[in-house]
């Protein structure tokens, strides 16, 4: 079954009571591992498999990819990679989405990144090295993805499609065509996909035979756009937080994140503080995995005695 992998991004946690709350701690349900990305710096990391990216995302519109003023070099992610993660973890090469004008330069850095990368990956005792698939159409990514196999890689994940994540039909296509071809080589090969992580595409990656997936968009919605949302069976219902002194429109909620923190008197139903944000991003972690759940058990793919998300090694 695919595992989901929630991300650790700029929160990675919640200050309550004095005290540094990580976010797992207050789901009801922890997600089969997280995706931490070097793009930013942890202050607290929870005790599970963790999947390491490169920060891709983070640095995007640079044609010579770049974080917090160091170059991002296969050398520069082995050290990053060395201090930060441990024996277990997947660890992904330096890529660079193609985006701009300079996509020949950029899938050059992808390939020579990756190549070197995987030599390096050596000095990196017990973890997973992956590197990412990148393409302007299906058939360059088949191509890359066989490069890659080439290469050595026994994990590759698929990257490039949350630009177009509304378009489910069109990215499940290229998702499916990918996945089928992989699944044909010889050697088992671990697929991750990049940044996609709503009901329905949770439900086509069992089918397809995806190894793992993450997504942070729920959660970031909570900051971005004041979305607070609330399980309808595999659908997520959307609800708006409001000011302090307005009647919130979303109905209670009693998951452990809603409820502790309504006990310290925060409603994360409304704006007014880092905190009610925060909490609305949990909760909202809480009810997409609620809603993944749902979307699985609807396939006869999902089977657990208690109904509930076995916690699954990334090994």
């Amino acid at each position: 079954m695919a595992q989901y992998l929630g991300v650790i991004g700029k929160t990675d946690y919640l200050k309550l009571y004095g005290r540094k709350i990580g976010i797992w701690e207050l789901l009801e349900a922890q997600p089969d591992g997280w995706l931490c990305s070097l793009a930013f710096r942890q202050a607290m990391i929870p005790n599970s498999p963790i999947l390491w990216d490169c920060g891709a995302y983070s640095y995007r519109h640079l044609d010579i990819p770049k974080l917090r003023g160091q170059l991002v070099t296969p050398y520069w992610a082995i050290y990053e990679y060395k201090e930060r993660s441990k024996p277990g973890d997947i660890v992904v090469a330096p890529d660079a989405l193609l985006i701009g004008n300079n996509i020949s330069q950029r899938r050059q850095f992808n390939y020579d990144s990756a190549a070197r990368f995987l030599e390096l990956a050596a000095l990196l005792e017990g973890r997973l090295p992956m590197a990412v698939i990148h393409g302007i159409s299906t058939k360059e990514r088949l191509g890359y993805a066989l490069k890659l196999y080439e290469l050595g890689y026994r994990a590759i994940a698929l990257g490039g499609l949350v630009p177009k994540s509304s378009d489910k039909q069109r990215n499940l296509r290229i998702i499916q065509t990918v996945v089928e071809e992989l699944q044909k080589l010889p050697e088992k090969i671990w697929i991750h996909i990049f940044g996609l992580s709503a009901p329905e595409y949770a439900k086509a990656f069992h089918k397809f035979g995806v190894t793992s997936f993450d997504g942070a968009s729920y959660f970031k919605e909570a900051f971005s756009a004041g979305s607070f949302f609330f399980t309808d069976g595999e659908k997520l219902i959307k609800y708006k937080a409001v000011k302090p002194g307005k009647t919130p429109t979303a109905p209670q909620c009693n998951c452990l994140c809603c409820k502790t923190l309504r006990e310290a008197g925060i409603d994360t139903r409304r704006y007014g503080s880092k905190q009610n944000n925060e909490g609305r991003a949990i909760h909202n972690l809480n009810q997409l995995m609620i809603a993944q759940r749902s979307a699985i058990e609807s396939t006869g793919l999902f089977i657990s005695a208690n109904k509930k998300y076995r916690q699954i090694s990334l090994f």
